[in-house]
């Protein structure tokens, strides 16, 4: 895991993890609940994903992708539901760097 980020519900804990390798690249939706108990709620595609931040009203995840040049790529969080759709994505112009 290269990046995470949390987003705290009332009995959970919601843990938004970058994922490179045999399980395939994306960003990996995962809940913890106050039992213990771990659950991926899902897995969306991205482009080895490097770094996560979610805006601060909680709405929008934005992530840079290891990919060609460099990308940044936004998502719609759809609150508790483990929903994520990817809005848009740009190049960063990174001329082979990361970011």
């Amino acid at each position: 895991m290269s990046g995470q980020t949390r987003i705290r519900t009332r009995e959970t804990i919601r843990i938004l993890v970058c994922s490179a390798g045999s399980n395939g690249d994306g960003i990996v939706d995962i809940e913890l609940a106050a039992d213990g108990t771990v659950t991926e709620r899902a897995r969306v595609p991205a482009a080895n994903p490097a770094f996560l931040s979610v805006h601060p009203d909680g709405k929008s995840l934005y992530t840079v992708e290891r990919a060609a040049g460099g990308r940044v790529a936004s998502y719609r969080l759809n609150g508790g539901c483990g929903d994520l759709a990817r809005l848009n994505d740009r190049s960063s112009e990174g001329a082979g760097l990361l970011c």
